[in-house]
């Protein structure tokens, strides 16, 4: 520094320019501090450079000119980013943004500096293969913890005839599109269309296009791929750039139509879903589709069906189908299957809606439990039909918001010509005893039908085993016990024919009464003549012939309840079973309660239970294994027991 001093003392500015007057003995001093500059100045360029950091983002360079890739959207100070397939000889500028900083440096593939400088920075690649970018706050290498966005375009060597980018379709109907994309030096392309996936040719099927170009005699529903090329004149023409996917739209559909959702689980063609939460095709769940994840009875395909995941305040979610033409229904009538359960909680909710060419009609609500799947008729009489007609789902959780219970689902949907003696809906069998049950349904027009019942899985003949049946519901006796039994059923409308049948519905009468002594060790599953579908939740097999209640797998508060079958005391009697729970604090109310109720018509009555820290059989149970298990004995009231049938039921709660 003092060299320095000493130096300046010998400059002088003067008017005309800028001079420096040296003594002959200071020239020395001049050389050295030179020296001295010119190694700062070194030292200040090799930090400038910076040294490779940590790597965020990758990504293929650019591979034609005036193609742009995004290595990274998020990286921070002093975070590299890889280029691969760069290539020799081309030219590509660097563009580093976000937050305040917008320095950057080149590396190449040893890790070694090679351009360094503020965005946007440009150099050439010497060697095809991989080089790395790496941001920083500036020239000292300082880092920020902001994101920052680097891009790599490809800007040399121009081509004399540069290829169209940025290809795109829009203005899309049944037959046309629109075609376009960005060439600011061209002024004719040739293109080449054909259905998605071809293999192209390089034969043009339009030649000198213009751009947009509108492409016609497509077909309605169908995917599409193009590419482009320039047509430069005297320059040639660029390579052909593609494919661009598109897909046209959709069309009306003609009559017969029908959608059973057999679709590999998407969505059909031509249908469409919005709202809070998807439509789901399966063949099997969610877990809340119909009794837990059980589905009863049958749709018309009985394969994939449209549902929802009842996700609380997900919902709306809505399906939309595609246009069908119906004017050559003198009454259309749409139709559809339709399976939904509480198991207990609140019903979720399905809006039927269809469009009449001018508006959306509400015409169905539908928000309580069905017998398994229910075919659900709506006549569209009142409707003016002006245009094609669309059918929208609407699922929603309106009665409780928070609930997740019941996930509706759908099948079968078609629209039809409205029948003059409609099916009966809702079919149903109550009062069953070991060898008769009523028979029910729901038919608001007719007051005659014919049934045909049969053995569980019976290929119905169409011919009655009762006809002219003029109540409802239909007492049919003469059936075995402990058998499981299918009917259909049909009206008979008199001067307006007979309506289609409908069914099956699957009932099992009940057992016959078993005698003492009575042991049930639960090694058969399901149990026969035991009821297991009384809670929220099922009691299931663990494997080792126990029956076993897993709270570990539910949520609280959930029941399950298994029921015996009918036992006849004919003798003063005890109850005797074997039980196995670990207790836990963070669920304090876990109980399990044995009851007993007087057939016919008695109600239950506890004979034993236990919940909480009581219920601790301190044998080694685990969370979804038994322990050695606990004995307990309870004596039957005489009184109150001996002489009558009775049922018994474990009813275990999760809290």
């Amino acid at each position: 520094m003092k060299k320095l001093t000493t130096l300046l003392s010998h400059l002088s500015f003067e008017s005309m320019g800028f001079k420096v007057k040296l003594k002959s003995d200071t020239m020395k001093n001049i050389t050295t501090l030179l020296s001295v500059l010119v190694l700062t100045a070194s030292s200040w360029q090799a930090n400038a450079q910076c040294t490779f950091g940590s790597s965020w983002g990758t990504a293929d360079a650019p591979a034609s000119y005036g193609l742009t890739s995004t290595l990274t959207t998020c990286s921070f100070g002093n975070e590299y980013s890889t280029a691969t397939n760069c290539v020799s000889g081309v030219g590509y500028e660097v563009t580093y943004t976000g937050g305040t900083g917008n320095y950057i440096t080149i590396f190449d593939n040893t890790n070694t500096p090679v351009a360094w400088g503020l965005s946007p920075l440009t150099f050439t690649a010497t060697y095809s293969g991989t080089y790395y970018s790496q941001g920083n706050l500036d020239a000292a290498c300082g880092a920020e913890s902001v994101c920052h966005t680097t891009l790599w375009e490809y800007v040399a060597p121009v081509p004399s005839c540069p290829d169209p980018s940025a290809l795109t379709a829009t203005g899309i109907t049944t037959t046309t599109a629109d075609l376009s994309w960005t060439d600011p030096t061209g002024s004719s392309w040739d293109i080449e269309l054909g259905a998605a996936g071809f293999t192209p040719t390089g034969t043009p099927t339009s030649v000198s296009v213009t751009n947009p170009y509108n492409v016609t005699g497509l077909t309605a529903s169908t995917p599409y791929d193009y590419y482009v090329r320039a047509d430069c004149g005297a320059n040639g023409t660029s390579t052909w750039v593609g494919p661009y996917s598109f897909t046209t739209v959709c069309g009306s559909f003609s009559l017969p139509w029908s959608e059973g959702f057999d679709n590999g689980g998407a969505i059909p063609t031509c249908w469409t879903m919005g709202g809070g939460e998807p439509w789901l095709f399966n063949t099997g769940g969610p877990n809340h589709v119909g009794n837990n994840a059980t589905l009863s009875g049958s749709s018309l395909t009985n394969g994939f069906y449209a549902v929802v995941d009842a996700s609380g305040t997900d919902a709306p979610a809505t399906l939309t189908s595609p246009f069908i033409d119906i004017s050559s229904l003198t009454v259309p009538q749409l139709a559809f299957f339709e399976i939904s359960d509480n198991e207990g909680n609140d019903n979720s909710q399905l809006d039927v809606e269809v469009w009449d060419g001018a508006a959306w009609n509400l015409v169905g609500t539908y928000n309580t439990n069905t017998v398994g799947w229910e075919k659900k008729e709506i006549t569209l009489a009142a409707l003016t039909f002006t245009g094609p007609a669309q059918v929208r789902f609407t699922f929603s959780e309106v009665i409780n918001p928070g609930d997740f219970y019941d996930d509706i689902a759908i099948d079968d949907v078609t629209f039809e010509e409205t029948p003059t003696c409609p099916s009966p809906t809702t079919l149903t069998a109550t009062n069953i005893t070991t060898v008769s049950a009523d028979l029910g349904w729901t038919d608001p027009s007719a007051s005659l039908w014919d049934i045909e019942l049969g053995a569980a899985g019976f290929t119905p003949t169409g011919t009655p085993t009762a006809f002219g049946v003029t109540t409802n519901p239909y007492n049919v006796s003469g059936l075995t016990a402990n058998t499981p039994y299918d009917y259909y059923v049909r009206a008979d409308c008199g001067a307006g024919g007979r309506s289609a049948w409908v069914g099956p519905y699957s009932f099992s009468t009940l057992c016959n009464t078993a005698s003492l002594t009575y042991t049930q060790d639960f090694s058969t599953w399901p149990i026969p003549c035991w009821d297991l579908t009384g809670g929220t939740q099922t009691w299931g097999d663990n494997g080792s012939g126990i029956a076993e209640a897993s709270f570990w797998g539910w949520p609280n508060p959930n029941d399950a309840i298994m029921t015996s079958e009918a036992i006849n005391i004919s003798v003063d009697a005890r109850v005797r079973f074997d039980w196995s729970h670990s207790y836990s604090a963070s669920y304090p109310l876990d109980s399990l309660n044995v009851e007993v109720k007087v057939l016919p018509a008695g109600t239950w009555v506890s004979i034993w239970g236990k919940g909480g820290a009581n219920l601790e059989s301190n044998d080694g149970a685990g969370n979804t294994t038994p322990g050695s298990m606990v004995t307990e004995t309870i004596i039957l009231a005489p009184g109150t027991y001996t002489g009558n049938d009775i049922q018994i039921r474990f009813v275990a709660n999760s809290g």
